[in-house]
């Protein structure tokens, strides 16, 4: 992935999945794949869903006192759980 610096303006290059490759496995338990792992190792990737989703799920893995957590999707339909 190209990147070029002006100033204050960071330009990068659109993030194309090229293959089904990028849709294998990286991590099965945490549903984290190849295309996951590519951002998480570039600087100026960005966190999806996927990613977050699989913070929140070792996070409760290593913290099971802490409720709460929801799948980040749930956010764009406006149906996270609030009871």
């Amino acid at each position: 992935m190209d990147s070029t610096v002006h100033s204050d303006i960071i330009e990068v290059e659109e993030y194309v999945v090229k293959t089904n490759q990028n849709f294998q496995h990286w991590l099965p338990d945490l549903k984290l794949t190849e295309a996951d792992k590519k951002l998480l190792l570039n600087p100026l990737g960005w966190l999806n869903d996927n990613i977050i989703n699989a913070a929140q799920q070792l996070l409760k893995q290593s913290c099971p006192e802490i409720s709460g957590f929801q799948d980040v999707t749930c956010g764009v339909a406006l149906s996270f759980n609030t009871g």
